[in-house]
């Protein structure tokens, strides 16, 4: 009797859809005793929520239904085509913890928890279990080579970063040694002729005033480098918030480079734009765009500095005609040391820190940067601000 209700249950090659039937029905039963077998097996699932363990399963367990229905592999995977193995062992190179052979393994106890349950409900007849196993055997392949694959591309990212980092940390030690050397040897040589001729009091305050600028030279040199540093390291700039009127700190800082540079500027703004921001970050904001499009502007015609306030935001707007700046390299133009080929062009020296304090001062604000430049409209920096950077800043 025993004999011939399980016998009632063997199928045949032609009743594959009845099988793939009964396995859709042991989904969750197959998953959850697949879980406690990797839960026993590797420690490292141990710490994993159980969306998280079972990953892509789900989406592979829906391929074994569809190879038991057809009765053979899927004609698209069996030409090469990918198993969601391949995703899941691209997530899993993600995972701390993980090594090959234990995702290898997931898969091994996944047809072994298959197979299980499957058995209590049906004799599987040996076409069945070859396409369980082929299948495995192929996800196992996928995951094998998707997790080595992910792992290599990361190892070489890891590397370039490091010898990017490297590069950067020479430049930043070589532009500081070498750029510094100038201001410094001008205190220096102020100091000597102040020593070598106490008696010239008129002298002095000239001497004196070279000694100021050169100060004042260094001390930015080398906060622009710090920051620098800080920005490309994915840290917040430290700024003091307050109350302040961003169009009185644009007319200020127009006028202050207007000294140098004479009638070059327009300025277009509500007559009262206030917020909470830093008022030293503003003003470097500010200088750094506006020297920007005089060094690597057309010198003949006029730089725009435009402020419109929004219910949320203000944009700030520097514009100046001029050879524009190529498309591919905008991408890393905010990064620092690096310059566009515009600026390489035009002789005039720089650092290529401008655009990245600029940037680094705007996010630790809640705001964001972006660049436009076409030979017909010329180059726009645009800088988006909250009126209230208050929530952004990290304490």
């Amino acid at each position: 009797m025993e004999a011939s209700r399980r016998s009632a249950k063997v199928l045949s090659i032609n009743t594959q859809e009845n099988i793939a039937d009964i396995f859709a029905a042991c989904k969750e039963a197959i998953l959850k005793n697949w879980e406690q077998k990797v839960l026993r097996a590797l420690p490292a699932a141990r710490h994993k929520n159980r969306s998280a363990l079972r990953d892509h399963l789900p989406q592979f367990f829906e391929q074994i239904k569809a190879a038991l229905e057809a009765g053979k592999v899927p004609d698209e995977l069996a030409k090469g085509g990918r198993t969601e193995g391949a995703e899941h062992g691209r997530q899993r190179s993600y995972l701390e913890g993980y090594t090959l052979n234990q995702v290898l393994t997931e898969f091994r106890l996944f047809k072994d928890a298959i197979l299980e349950v499957l058995s209590k409900e049906v004799t599987i007849t040996k076409q069945t279990t070859e396409v369980i196993c082929e299948i495995t055997i192929q996800g196992v392949c996928d995951t094998a080579n998707e997790f080595a694959r992910t792992h290599l591309e990361r190892e070489k990212i890891s590397k370039h970063k490091l010898e990017e980092d490297r590069a950067l940390r020479e430049r930043f030690v070589l532009t500081l040694s070498h750029d510094l050397r100038n201001p410094l040897t001008a205190i220096k040589t102020s100091l000597r002729l102040i020593r070598k001729y106490p008696e010239k009091m008129d002298a002095h305050e000239h001497l004196l005033s070279q000694i100021d600028k050169g100060v004042d030279r260094a001390t930015q040199m080398i906060d622009d480098l710090l920051d620098a540093n800080q920005i490309h390291a994915g840290k917040q700039l430290p700024l003091v918030l307050a109350p302040c009127e961003l169009n009185l700190i644009a007319e200020e800082v127009i006028e202050e480079l207007s000294l140098q540079y004479e009638s070059r500027f327009t300025f277009h703004a509500p007559s009262s734009v206030w917020g909470i921001w830093s008022s030293t970050g503003l003003r470097r904001i500010i200088e750094n765009l506006l020297n920007n499009a005089v060094k690597y502007g057309d010198p003949q015609r006029k730089i725009s500095l435009t402020i419109v306030e929004h219910p949320s935001n203000v944009v700030l707007t520097v514009h100046n005609w001029g050879l524009p700046i190529k498309q591919d390299q905008q991408i890393n133009l905010f990064a620092p040391f690096q310059r566009a080929e515009t600026s390489l062009k035009s002789g005039v020296k720089g650092w290529g820190l401008g655009l990245t304090i600029v940037r680094g001062i705007t996010e630790s604000l809640g705001g964001k940067i972006s660049v436009r430049s076409t030979i017909d409209e010329g180059t726009f920096f645009a800088v988006t601000l909250p009126l209230n950077s208050r929530p952004y800043q990290n304490h």
